[in-house]
């Protein structure tokens, strides 16, 4: 059965934007022609239409402005610039047909509708799960960067930034020299991590947590996140003396220099102290000590107090007023002098008027111990 045209874009298009605004896409230009095979076809069949359509001004400069928004103007063979451009024919290699598009017309209002919706990407952060850094990010509350560094013909280029004085993100591209072997490029990359950073003192003795992860974007080149859960006080601006490494080769080190700075004021920000206190049937006893509150992220912290020197398994579930379980992207516990202390930390869209947290013990959740937190 012969289809329409516009009936084929109309599907591909639809499908397309679901494909980018899969986190796991890698956005190679072959996965894009098995997503949306016969978008091809159809550009070519576009040239030999005689009706058009066009979309509105605000689509064509959307598009242009996440396409070009990094593209260098000069011409440069620097590795830092010939990676901006990989980085964009890779993230745009899902979007490039969109702009043939663009300058082909449509035969049909529909899709031109249909691309109002479709998603492109312009941050490394955009690639990855993490709720904390997406929703900093359609937030508007990345910093760019750009800076970057070469060892052993490997580049790494820190792009953007992200700090609230809870977390601290990094989103970077690591651009492996052609002549490696491909499966060397990807285990290589894969190997490189954040290593440590220095503000006064290195970031190891304020017990922070740190993740990282890499995705291969393309044959040589590679984006990354690494992200660190900061304890203590920090300032809302300042110089991070960054060092990445390659954990298996120690001459493999790059040094960057990298602006931080918290993108909004203490009045976007609070801290809470409920003092709310809870004893368990074992007798282990918490209390909410503080709740600090960014436009991002939500932080709850806790003191436990055991009833005697026994091993004791303590965990939490919050959910939201609707009765929805919020997933915690952070916990970790300290001990000290003070005793013991939780962190659990996580990020909302729209801060809910309060939690509930529903405290457990070696697995067993206890509802009837539960407690109302408010966020207000």
């Amino acid at each position: 059965m012969n289809r329409n045209p516009d009936e084929i874009v109309s599907e591909q298009i639809e499908s397309f934007a679901k494909w980018l605004e899969a986190p796991h896409s890698e956005l190679r230009s072959g996965a894009l022609a098995y997503e949306a095979p016969e978008l091809i076809g159809i550009v070519k069949q576009l040239e030999r239409e005689n009706r058009i359509h066009t979309p509105d001004e605000e689509t064509v400069a959307r598009i242009r402005s996440h396409l070009f928004a990094t593209m260098p103007h000069e011409q440069s063979s620097s590795p830092r610039l010939r990676m901006k451009r990989i980085f964009i024919a890779s993230a745009g290699a899902a979007s490039f047909l969109l702009f043939t598009l663009l300058a082909l017309g449509f035969s049909s209002p529909a899709w031109a509708e249909k691309l109002k919706h479709v998603p492109l990407i312009s941050s490394v952060f955009e690639l990855f799960q993490e709720d904390t850094l997406q929703i900093a990010n359609e937030k508007g509350l990345i910093t760019a960067v750009n800076q970057s560094a070469v060892v052993n013909g490997i580049t790494i280029t820190v792009n953007e930034v992200f700090y609230d004085g809870i977390q601290l993100g990094i989103g970077y591209l690591i651009q492996m020299p052609e002549t490696t072997e491909k499966a060397a490029a990807k285990e290589i990359a894969e190997r490189i991590v954040l290593k440590d950073f220095t503000l006064a003192e290195p970031i190891d003795n304020t017990g922070a947590g740190w993740s990282s992860e890499v995705k291969q974007m393309e044959d040589y080149l590679f984006a990354g996140v690494s992200i660190i859960t900061l304890n203590g006080t920090w300032p809302d601006q300042f110089t991070m003396q960054a060092q990445l490494y390659d954990y298996q080769n120690a001459q493999s080190t790059w040094n960057l220099q990298l602006p931080v700075v918290k993108p909004f004021t203490k009045i976007d920000s609070k801290t809470l102290t409920p003092h709310i206190s809870q004893t368990l049937r074992s007798n282990f006893a918490f209390q909410v000590k503080e709740v600090t509150l960014t436009p991002v992220s939500t932080t709850v912290v806790l003191k436990e107090t055991p009833p005697d020197d026994k091993l004791y398994e303590p965990s939490y579930t919050l959910l939201d007023p609707n009765g929805k379980e919020i997933r915690i992207e952070e916990e970790s516990t300290n001990y000290d002098e003070n005793g013991i202390s939780r962190k659990l930390i996580v990020s909302f869209k729209e801060k809910p008027a309060y939690i509930q947290l529903i405290p457990h013990m070696s697995g067993k959740a206890e509802p009837d111990k539960a407690v109302k937190i408010s966020l207000q």
